[in-house]
Order: structure tokens, then sequence, then C-alpha cells
């Protein structure tokens, strides 16, 4: 009986992966798909350059045994590349294993220009690092001492063992600083090495303009040639599946080859949306570390450091030091704005900033009420334990939770157990989820949001709000 074209390529499958690592199998020979075989060649689709030129350099050998071991030969190998998957889009006759190339004079519809190729595999970018940003004004505390030491081995080694790293948290705490000021010191310790910093926007307008010029394979061949690539605000790319899968494929090329990747974040991998399952399971690769709100003492270290950067004489007495601390605590950017703040009245009012004008400034801007829980109890509280006040304090049974209900004082007491349980919590959405109503991370972060923007415009609930958040905490 004859053997089909599909059942042919099984074993040729079968064959690689039982020779190569695991991971290269998945994210290069699986991706892999015959298109045409006439008995001499054979036409494969494959959805990136990246994947062709890993097959047939590092992985050449094993293939052509593979192909050898079941065709009985080696066929000529040739390549659709996608360009556009969704637009039905391939460059074709991409040349590969065993095959004749096409003469260097032969222009087709699909030849791209590359402006980065270079006789050596580096480049010379401008990295858009700032220089504000260093290792030596970056203020540590207990809330980024992980991420911090983190940063200094790679700065030594990048490419090492904490090599990919996932820095995540609130806007506003220092994620920022933190990765460019990374960049600075592997600059610094190894002027050899290219690095980049860019923002997930930016990296996606890239793409989109690449995309337009029919550029992809520069746009990918310049990210592969970067020793140090920091990706700010991942979260961005939700969505974009196109931008996704190309840096998909930059993010394999380079930590397969030993180059380091940064990226942050404002949620933990787990909780992210619109993100392809494959680039969140290499978000977990990652060494993942948060950086937390900083404490009081972080806050005065801070202040001070900053009082001292502005190099115009601002003298705080320590009551006023500790008043700042204490009112603003929401992050770090907030608190740079409302020292600036302090500065311009103290500068062209021609007063000290003593501890009434102090309270007078601040009192114009209210601390925002959204961070009501934020307090140390998070280490002792539970989800069951806010799940058992919250219902106490609605006179509801517990069980109420579970059921399918839209009962108005069980869905609010169902939104606001999740809401305190993810601020006075460590446990994940799912967790939190499972146990409140059996509900879905999704269905958390929609509570969640709910909750806080009818705190914002509606005073009686939010009163209500810092009722039960005393209740729970009490």
């Amino acid at each position: 009986m004859q053997i089909s074209k599909t059942e042919l390529w099984s074993r040729c499958l079968d064959y690689v992966a039982e020779r190569v690592e695991p991971m290269a199998f998945r994210t290069l020979f699986a991706q892999l798909s015959v298109e045409e075989f006439d008995g001499k060649s054979m036409v494969l689709r494959a959805s990136s350059d990246y994947i062709c030129e890993q097959i047939d350099g590092k992985y050449a050998q094993v293939f052509a045994t593979a192909l050898k071991s079941v065709y009985g030969f080696v066929p000529a190998i040739s390549y659709n590349v996608v360009i556009d998957a969704d637009a039905g889009l391939e460059r074709q006759g991409t040349v590969g294993l065993n095959a004749v190339p096409a003469p260097k004079n032969v222009k087709t519809a699909f030849e791209i220009r590359n402006p980065f190729e270079q006789p050596k595999n580096s480049v010379s970018i401008n990295s858009n690092l700032s220089s504000d940003y260093t290792m030596d004004n970056f203020v540590l505390g207990d809330c980024n001492r992980l991420a911090y030491n983190a940063a200094l081995a790679i700065a030594n080694k990048p490419g090492g063992i904490f090599n990919p790293m996932f820095l995540w948290g609130a806007s506003g705490l220092g994620k920022t600083h933190l990765v460019n000021a990374i960049g600075l010191e592997v600059q610094k310790r190894h002027p050899e090495k290219s690095v980049l910093y860019l923002s997930a926007n930016l990296f996606m307008r890239q793409f989109i303009e690449a995309k337009m010029r029919d550029e992809i394979n520069d746009f990918i061949h310049f990210y592969q040639l970067v020793d140090v690539l920091i990706l700010d605000d991942v979260q961005d790319l939700a969505g974009k599946t196109g931008t996704q899968n190309t840096f998909f494929h930059i993010f394999n090329h380079l930590h397969q080859s030993g180059k380091q990747i940064i990226m942050t974040c404002d949620k933990d991998p787990n909780e992210l949306e619109g993100i392809e399952e494959r680039l969140i399971s290499r978000f977990k690769w990652s060494l993942v570390a948060k950086m937390d709100v900083p404490d009081v003492q972080t806050r005065k270290d801070i202040i001070l450091r900053k009082v001292q950067s502005y190099g115009m004489g601002l003298d705080l007495s320590q009551e006023v030091l500790d008043l700042i601390a204490e009112r603003v605590d929401n992050n770090v950017r907030e608190l740079e704005g409302t020292l600036t703040k302090l500065m311009a009245y103290s500068i062209y009012m021609k007063q000290d900033l003593s501890v009434a004008t102090v309270k007078s400034i601040l009192g114009e801007a209210p601390r925002r009420e959204s961070s009501v829980a934020t307090t140390t109890s998070s280490n002792t509280l539970s989800v069951a334990t806010i799940r058992k006040k919250v219902c106490a304090f609605f006179n509801i049974d517990e069980s109420a939770l579970q059921n399918k209900t839209r009962v108005h004082a069980v869905v609010e007491a169902r939104q606001l157990a999740m809401y305190f349980a993810k601020r006075l919590t460590k446990d994940s959405l799912s967790m939190i989820g499972g146990a409140i109503g059996n509900k879905d991370h999704a269905t958390v972060l929609y509570s969640c949001k709910t909750v806080e923007n009818r705190m914002a415009t509606n005073g009686e609930f939010r009163n209500k709000v810092e009722q039960i958040h005393r209740y729970i905490i009490s």
C-alpha cells in the first residue's frame, strides 16, 4: 500500500523528535508543514525565516539524516515563508537544504533589501537609554531588593542565570528606572555588547511599518543582532497577534543565542490577557520579580535622594519629611510630582516648607481612596477570612456567593470580596475566583474595576468600602 505524503512527513518528524531537544522540536520542526513533494524536491511552509535559518544551520545534519532515513534520499528543500497569515501572504521559494540557490541577479516580487546586513554578526545602534536612570541613584528597599540584586547580576553577566528577566508591578514604582540602569551598567562593564531599550508600543509601531514596506526580514534580523534587549510595558502587546508572533521568534533566537532579554509589565504573567499562551510560557521561564509599593522608610530615602538631586537647597525638616512620606504612599512617580510642587511653592512663594504649609498644599490633592486595601494585614489575611467577613457585613450566607444569582446584595458582596482579596492577599486571580463564586481570573479583574469605578464616582459607596475595610482588618 502506498504511503501518503502526510504519513511520510510524520515519520520524518518522529525521527527528528527523538534526536533534538524538546524545545527545539516544538519551536522549529513542529512549525513546518509539507505543501508540495514531487519525489525529487519538497516545499515546506514555515512561519518565519528564523525557523528556516535554524534548521538549515544548527540542525541541518539531523534534518538531512531524517529525510534520508524516511525518503531514502535528501530531497531539495525550499520554503514558503509566511509574511501575513491573516492575509494569506507568503514569500515563496526560499532555498533550503540540498537546494540550488537562484542566480544572484534574479529579483523576485518579494525581494527585501537588508540595510542591517554587516560583514560581522554585530550591529551599531542607539541604545535609547537615559543617563538619568542609573544604579547609583536607584533607591534600594525591601520593596525592590530581589529585582535590584538580580539587576546587578545581569549587569555583571548578561545572558547568565537570570535570563530572561520579567519585572512587574504597578505603574510608577521604578521598573523603567531599574531596567534602564541595567542597560547603562552593561554598557559600562561590557562595551562590546549592544544594548537596546524600547517600549512595547514602539516595537509594535516599528513592526507595522516594516510590514507595510515588506521589510519584516530586516526588522527581525536587526533585533536578532542585539545583545541585550529591554522591552518596557509588554502588556501593550495584548491583542496584537502579528507583533506577538514576531516577538516570539525574536525571543527564541535571542534566548537560544545566550543573549539577555529584560521585560517589564504592570501584571504578573499569570494575569495577562490577550497574550498568546506560548509567549506567557516564555515569560514564566524568566526570573519573575515584583516591584512593590515602597514602605515609609524607603519613601523617606527617595525623598532625600530627590531633594539632593534638585540641587536647589530645598530644606525639609524631619517633621515635614515624615509627613510627606506618610501622606504620599501610592508610587514613586506621585512622590516625585509632590516634591516638584513643594519645591516650586518654596521658590516662587518664597516661603519655608513648614508642617502647616505642607499640610495645606497636600490637602489640595487628597490621597486616592483606591489605595484603601494596602495594609500590613496582607501577611495574615486569607481569602476565606475576607469572604467570611464580607458576607457577615452584608448579613448573607457564604454559600450565596457560590450561586448564580443576580440579587444585588449578593453580586455586590461577591465583587467586594474579590476586590479585597486581590489587595489584601498574595493569591493569584484564579485562586481568588475559585474561592469566591467559582469564577475565572477575568471575572475577578472585572469586579475589581467595577468597585474602583464606583468608588471614584460615588461617595456613599466609597464610605461603605472603607467601613468594610476597617471591619476586615480589625
